[in-house]
């Protein structure tokens, strides 16, 4: 009986972690579509925003019958000159690393 009761006891523990495994797979990839969503959504989110600024701009200009609006960027175009920005400022390792240790 005692051997009964502990293979039964055995079987449960493995149909246990069996299980817990199969719960860890489906957290892991809810976290991961989940993550995939929101960062396409928080992408989204910021070309609204902007798309959106732009447009009041537009009307507030449209509303003073102004001739010398300026032009519109695109949300692509925008972002572009952003990468540019970044790119232009960086200073290149080896020069920062040449300067300390002549130093």
């Amino acid at each position: 009986m005692f051997i009964a009761i502990y293979s039964h006891n055995t079987v449960r523990h493995n149909a246990y972690k069996k299980d817990m495994k199969i719960k860890k797979i489906y957290i892991l990839l809810l976290f991961g579509l989940t993550f995939a969503i929101s960062a396409c959504s928080i992408k989204s989110l910021q070309r609204v925003g902007y798309e959106t600024l732009q447009n009041i701009q537009k009307q507030q200009c449209d509303k003073e019958l102004s001739s010398d609006c300026p032009k519109q960027k695109t949300y692509n175009r925008y972002q572009r000159q952003i990468k540019d920005r970044h790119a232009d400022a960086q200073v290149p390792p080896n020069t920062a690393q040449g300067n300390s240790a002549n130093r």
